[in-house]
């Protein structure tokens, strides 16, 4: 262990190395702050850094003064995992790096910056918590505020949870006191959560063992911070989740901004719900944009987008996206229905129950206080199921040449106007499915060449062409290939054996 705890302020620790790893639950990277003085943290500059089986990188105020940040510079990898079943008494994961505040300082930021980020049976997290005083069996909040939690991957970040403790497995900003939770923010190229994993900020009155006296005051419980992710592709699989979790007061708003793809697997959820019996929490917002993407949640599968409240208001849902697949919006009446309960009993107004993937913003006591759901798509069917495509192969229409001698009675397709046409017929058109071809064609000319190419009353399309002369625009009947591998869209082949070496006939060859 590495401790450089002070009652003046915590030192710093600087840990600079190729390959850097802490293993087993007696390693540690410890900054404990006692006095009112900030603390100085930790920072860690490495190709590749692994914290594993019970190890920890850790920064803690126990006084006025902050707890120190964390900053992890890593070129290439951080790992961490835990493949022990070591758990701390209060039932946190053991391996992992965290910031905590006790009492009024705050707790310190996290920042990683890597390539790809890789957690399982581990946790990041920064928190404000409080103190437990088992001999006089009392429990005080914390006043602080936690820290925030930023991640940098450039590739990937993939969350992995633990069977018997999946609740703790990820990336969390939190709080169980009075301070406020921080923001969590995360960038990567590919985000993956799975068997029980979480991206979760949270602001949760503590769960005590009975008995214990609790010194604070609940109903000042801070408030959840803010999640924002963006990602070229979001993959949530086996009980997944991205939440922000309030009893008290609103919860925190989810952000998703991905480029590509959101898919939901398995009992996966994102969810900013709040409240639960007896504490009258606000639902959060959610707002998922993926302008030029799609989400995919299997009807049957049972993954939901909520923004449901207990008691107190649901939240808003905005989605923007080209199309969804498998889920669509469910109303406070559409549960009551398919659950088949009475709408007095709200406690029984929970979309987990369903089968179905669906989206919802409901107050589960009180109908008046519903939330909205608005979907914004290029298409006005959100309750598009996937299509089974055929098994057997059918039979081909499509000729094997296009030499006039050889193709008898063929049919033909030909695409004029704007150069393209929608991906299909239903579709809208828009900028990216059509082609502007730059059309240009040969005069005739004085020379041999030029008159034998004339003849076939040549277009061409070659925008990287030098020649560029004006001429009636006719219908190209066929094609050839030059020398320099361009190609060229003529009326007709020309029919001198002695024409411009520099085309020969393509007979459907795209040349080298």
């Amino acid at each position: 262990m590495v401790d450089v705890g002070s009652d003046r302020g915590s030192g710093s620790i600087y840990v600079q190395g190729r390959i850097v790893e802490l293993s087993g639950n007696l390693v540690s990277l410890v900054a404990i702050n006692k006095g009112s003085t900030d603390g100085q943290g930790i920072t860690i500059s490495a190709q590749k850094l692994i914290v594993r089986d019970g190890a920890q990188i850790n920064t803690y105020t126990l006084g006025i003064g902050a707890a120190g940040d964390i900053k992890a510079n890593i070129s290439e990898s951080l790992e961490l995992s835990d493949n022990s079943t070591l758990l701390q008494n209060n039932n946190t994961v053991s391996t992992g790096i965290f910031s905590v505040t006790s009492v009024s300082g705050k707790a310190g930021d996290i920042t990683i910056n890597t390539k790809n980020l890789y957690i399982q049976g581990a946790r990041i997290s920064t928190q404000s918590e409080g103190i437990f005083f088992r001999l006089l069996n009392q429990y005080i909040p914390a006043t602080g505020a936690g820290g925030n939690l930023t991640i940098n991957a450039l590739n990937s970040v993939e969350i992995i949870g633990k069977t018997d403790n999946n609740f703790n497995i990820g990336l969390f900003a939190g709080t169980l006191s009075e301070g406020s939770s921080g923001n969590l923010k995360l960038t990567t190229g590919e985000l993956i959560i799975r068997s029980g994993g979480a991206v979760t900020v949270s602001s949760k009155i503590p769960t005590e063992p009975t008995g214990v006296t609790y010194l604070g005051d609940i109903s000042k419980l801070g408030t959840a911070g803010n999640l924002d992710v963006t990602a070229r592709n979001i993959v949530l699989d086996r009980s997944a989740r991205i939440t922000s979790e309030t009893d008290l007061g609103r919860g925190g708003n989810i952000n998703l901004l991905v480029r590509d793809l959101l898919l939901m697997r398995r009992g996966s959820q994102i969810s900013a719900s709040a409240g639960k019996l007896d504490t009258p929490g606000d639902g959060g917002n959610i707002n998922i944009d993926i302008p030029t993407g799609f989400i995919v949640a299997p009807p049957q599968e049972n993954n939901d987008i909520t923004a449901n409240a207990f008691s107190g208001s649901g939240g808003k849902v905005q989605v923007n996206a080209i199309s969804l697949f498998g889920t669509a919006p469910l109303s406070r009446e559409d549960l009551v229905r398919k659950l088949g309960v009475n709408s007095t009993n709200p406690s029984l107004l929970d979309p987990a129950k369903l089968n179905s993937s669906d989206i919802t913003a409901i107050s589960q006591e009180n109908p008046t206080l519903n939330g909205a759901v608005n979907i914004n798509t290029l298409d006005d069917n959100i309750n598009r199921t996937p299509v089974n495509l055929p098994t057997k192969l059918v039979e081909r229409k499509v000729t094997q040449s296009c030499r006039n001698d050889i193709v008898r009675g063929q049919s033909q397709f030909i695409i004029t106007g704007r150069g393209g046409i929608p991906t299909a017929p239903v579709d809208l058109i828009r900028s990216n499915t059509t082609l502007e071809p730059d059309w240009v064609s040969i005069k005739r000319g004085n020379s041999k060449n030029e008159q034998d190419l004339s003849r076939a009353h040549s277009l061409l399309i070659n925008v990287n062409s030098k020649h560029s002369y004006p001429m009636k625009i006719v219908k190209a009947q066929s094609w050839v290939g030059s020398s320099d591998g361009d190609l060229y869209l003529v009326e007709s082949a020309p029919f001198s054996t002695n024409y411009n070496p520099w085309f020969r006939d393509s007979e459907c060859v795209v040349p080298n």
